[in-house]
């Protein structure tokens, strides 16, 4: 079971030393350090009430009543919201997907197709594929979602909310993002609840909206919630300011520009990226929100202007809440978290184009408190990176990271830490409960500029399948000398599962003597159904420099 609660919010002073190097130096954060103001979750009141509806076929623009985007349709004890498309998206031709008696959307994107719905109770999911079902699969494993052909159409039933891979013969993937009812959500009219459509704001996507939704932004009371209903809204790098929700219904699409010049760049970056589509920076208590998507046009921006950018930048902020919204198509990191304390991304969907490069899910860098939980990823590089990497000469020190309960498929590295690692500590970091899908290193330790890694827990995450990249080995740890001499010690991984051998071995390898890699515990690890008891059995490599390598396996399992 997933721990409800690790990730221990320490606060701790810096000390600068100025005999050490710009990016060892520890530095207070710089935002205002009074009264903190932590953004509260809203608790689920009930629904007081269900629209019967005997099927989807609308889609609510503006500020009608009801689930605004989406249908409500109650079923024998069971809630379903379908959440639909926006005029630009492409309908899937090979899926089409329904919930009990309810149609649910399914687009084409990239190289997949996805459904987004949410639901209560129990949801019977029928999928079809106008051909005969010779075989099928449903990841993660570990859900043993029931399932049984039923003519021509597959039929799965879950009773949870779940972020669920499907198979059919060799057809394309189905993402099946099925998420609980939202609690509480907001409406234009509540209090402190404003519509961005009265600002004059065009939600059919042909107009270049960024400075009539700045504007809206500037002029939010403090606290209140900027309401984006069903539509798609054209827009450049928008900013968002502290006390403030952006809230996106289900149906909304914010479209990034294709155009470079409507971007606000990057300052440190050397590729003279666009920058990013959504900015929080030197602010505090802010949310995004909903059940709508951030699309940044990453394959334009890659392609045709040969540029590159964030989804979603979270800079040099606290009291953080990113929840329940899908982002697509980054040009390159999707979210990248940097220099910030107290953020959570929860729920978040990233859908990234595997044809491009760097395409990273969530990069962590150079921040502490930080928690990624419940979380979809699909991406051409890393899925989950802590990193101090000294973008806009941000070094810090990393401490209290957890990355938890998320479903990843990367091309690269699943769960890691590094490879930049310009800063003097990284400690206190925990992967648990993770199912990765498809990867090429399933945990990877990479210490290049001089880091102490330390106290960095690998607990109940399971590897599906090896992605045929370069490396192809399930733990790589390895220090090496780009900017200083390092050390990764105290590392504990735990009750991990690998349902396959990988192709290549895994390896340690330490620098020299003085710096390497020291005291790794397995404790029930398996590969294959196997329990491993030695390094051999592990399939593990130690190239050079390591010591203190442990195997141990809990009583009672001693027979598997």
């Amino acid at each position: 079971m997933v721990s409800e609660r690790l990730g221990r919010q320490r606060r701790r002073g810096t000390v600068a030393d100025a005999r050490k190097p710009l990016w060892r130096r520890r530095e207070p954060p710089p935002y205002n350090r009074g009264k903190d103001k932590v953004q509260s979750i809203t608790v689920m009141k009930g629904l007081a009430w269900l629209i019967v509806l005997s099927a989807v076929t609308a889609i609510f623009r503006g500020t009608s009543a009801g689930e605004e985007g989406a249908a409500l349709v109650s079923m024998a004890g069971s809630s379903v919201v379908a959440h639909p498309l926006v005029p630009t998206a492409r309908a899937s031709s090979e899926y089409s997907l329904s919930v009990g008696t309810t149609p649910i959307p399914v687009q084409e994107f990239k190289d997949i197709h996805y459904a987004h719905f949410s639901f209560a109770g129990r949801a019977e999911l029928r999928v079809s594929v106008g051909e005969r079902i010779a075989k099928w699969s449903v990841s993660p494993r570990r859900y043993e979602v029931p399932g049984r052909i039923e003519g021509e159409e597959l039929l799965l039933s879950i009773s949870q909310p779940r972020k669920l891979v499907v198979r059919v013969n060799d057809r394309d993937r189905l993402f099946v993002f099925a998420d609980p009812l939202e609690a509480d959500p907001p409406r234009p009219g509540d209090p402190g609840v404003v519509s961005v459509l009265d600002f004059g704001v065009d939600n059919a996507g042909q107009t270049m909206e960024t400075v009539r939704i700045q504007a809206a932004i500037a002029a939010l009371p403090e606290n209140g919630t900027l309401y984006f209903p069903a539509g798609i809204y054209l827009t450049g790098t928008l900013t968002l300011k502290s006390n403030m929700t952006l809230y996106l219904a289900g149906g909304c699409l914010i479209q990034g520009s294709g155009n470079v010049e409507d971007y606000t760049a990057h300052e440190n970056d050397r590729r003279k990226s666009p920058g990013r589509l959504l900015l929080i920076d030197r602010a505090e208590n802010v949310t995004i929100k909903g059940r709508g998507a951030v699309d940044a046009n990453g394959g334009v921006l890659r392609r045709e202007h040969d540029r590159r950018g964030r989804a979603l930048l979270i800079r040099n902020s606290r009291d953080v809440l990113v929840q329940g919204v899908i982002l697509r198509d980054s040009p390159s990191w999707n979210t990248h978290v940097l220099g910030c304390e107290r953020v959570t991304l929860r729920n978040v969907k990233l859908l990234s184009d595997l044809e491009l490069s760097n395409t990273d899910g969530f990069d962590l860098d150079a921040s502490s408190h930080v928690v990624v939980e419940d979380c979809f990823a699909y991406c051409s590089d890393d899925a989950a990176v802590i990193k101090c990497a000294g973008y806009d000469e941000i070094y810090r020190d990393v401490e209290d990271v957890v990355v938890r309960g998320n479903v990843f498929l990367t091309k690269k590295s699943a769960l890691k830490v590094g490879t930049e690692s310009r800063t003097a500590e990284m400690k206190d970091i925990t992967f648990e409960g993770n199912d990765v899908l498809m990867c090429d290193r399933g945990m990877s330790l990479y210490c290049n500029d001089g880091a102490t890694y330390s106290d960095i827990r690998f607990i109940n995450n399971r590897f599906e399948e090896c992605y045929p990249d370069r490396d192809q080995c399930l733990l790589d740890f390895d220090i090496r000398d780009r900017e200083g001499k390092g050390h990764i010690r105290d590392v504990l991984v735990r009750d991990c599962v690998a349902d396959i051998h990988w192709p290549n071995k895994s390896t340690f390898r330490g620098h020299d003597a003085e710096h390497i890699v020291s005291d790794v515990r397995f404790e029930n690890f398996m590969i294959a159904g196997r329990l491993c008891r030695s390094a051999e059995e592990a399939d593990l490599l130690i190239v050079q420099h390591a010591r203190g390598i442990t195997f141990s396996v809990s009583e009672g399992r001693e027979g598997q």
